[in-house]
């Protein structure tokens, strides 16, 4: 794990932009002295944000792995997956297959949770934090 996630609590999501080339999540984060942290989730194979508004503060950044239930891997996919409240864009057996590779560690699973704002869940294959 490159990314601490202590550090971001009570920062602010500011821009979030997805390159689909490269398949990857870049988030722009500041504290309230004005330092920027760029967030790079890399080799995103979902992801979802909700609630971007004027104000997005972190209360914690959760980087999930094997030591997680299925049940909540389960519970955070389909989430990630789900658009406009219709069910879940993967059948089971994807779903179940995206759960094997984050408990195998070949995905990760990172939950932005927000104080206020910006909710973001998505699975990448690595997380690279610059300042």
């Amino acid at each position: 794990m490159n990314i601490n996630l202590d550090a971001m609590h009570d920062k602010e999501i500011t821009k979030i932009s997805y390159n689909r080339t490269s398949s990857s999540l870049n988030i722009e984060v500041n504290d309230e002295f004005g330092n920027v942290t760029y967030v790079e989730l890399v080799g995103c194979a979902i992801f979802r944000v909700n609630d971007f508004i004027h104000q997005n503060v972190i209360s914690r950044v959760i980087e999930f792995g094997h030591n997680v239930s299925k049940e909540y891997l389960k519970d955070r996919v389909t989430w990630a997956t789900e658009v406009g409240g219709a069910s879940s864009y993967f059948d089971s057996e994807k779903i179940d297959n995206t759960i094997d590779e984050i408990l195998s560690e070949n995905l990760k699973l990172v939950y932005f949770e927000p104080s206020f704002g910006a909710e973001i869940v998505a699975t990448c294959k690595d997380i690279i934090v610059r300042n």
